[in-house]
């Protein structure tokens, strides 16, 4: 739709959003056989073959936001947990509430992390919350999850009044010299990466013990 200048993703109540619904019945992370974290039924191959699937499928969502020819600008308005974390990194621009709260609890429970994290706090800051599962709030700022912290009643006209400042540029123009940022990084190797992400992370998922 030509008339669509930006997009703002939003959750709808006080989080962004918890994350990946681990608890539906769709979801792959049911219940397991030990000593070899596989369920019932499923050879070690299959279960591999099924996570490499389902985290390159996952992949491929957040590339597809990130190679969008119009602007994304994430409103974080609340908790903002594991792979929704992941969603409000791959945004071209991230504006928080001050009740903004990041983290990827899942590394403790047999899971991966996003490099779009590294791409947004650099490798150490990444680390320090990739590896722990540890929160972190509007200090997010701080090490690049986010472009601003703004009071929370304001979150939504702030990105809004963002939108209407991009709107003020020739749209061939935003196109193009979003695709300077998001190609330029992908040239550089994150469409590499984040494609190498996919497949670790298949293999992270199958690290049960």
């Amino acid at each position: 739709d030509p008339e669509i200048r930006a997009i703002v993703l939003t959750g709808a109540g006080r989080a962004f959003s918890a994350g990946y619904d681990m608890g539906s019945e769709d979801s792959p992370m049911r219940d397991f056989v030990w000593p070899y974290g596989v369920a019932p039924g499923e050879s070690v191959a299959e279960h591999i073959d099924m996570w490499h699937t389902n985290d390159a499928d996952g992949v491929k969502k957040l590339l597809h936001m990130w190679e969008l020819p119009i602007p994304v600008i994430g409103a974080i308005n609340g908790w903002c947990m594991g792979g929704a974390s992941w969603y409000a990194t791959a945004t071209h621009m991230t504006y928080a509430s001050e009740n903004a709260v990041f983290a990827q609890p899942e590394v403790r429970h047999i899971s991966n992390t996003s490099f779009f994290w590294v791409l947004n706090a650099g490798y150490k800051n990444a680390l320090r919350y990739s590896l722990t599962g540890d929160h972190i709030d509007a200090a997010a700022l701080r090490i690049g999850i986010v472009n601003e912290v703004v009071p929370h009643d304001d979150l939504i006209d702030h990105c809004f009044k963002i939108v209407e400042r991009i709107a003020l540029v020739s749209p061939e123009t935003v196109k193009i010299n979003l695709a300077v940022a998001t190609m330029g990084l992908e040239m550089m190797g994150l469409a590499n990466a984040l494609k190498l992400n996919g497949e670790l992370s298949a293999l992270a998922h199958s690290s049960s013990r």
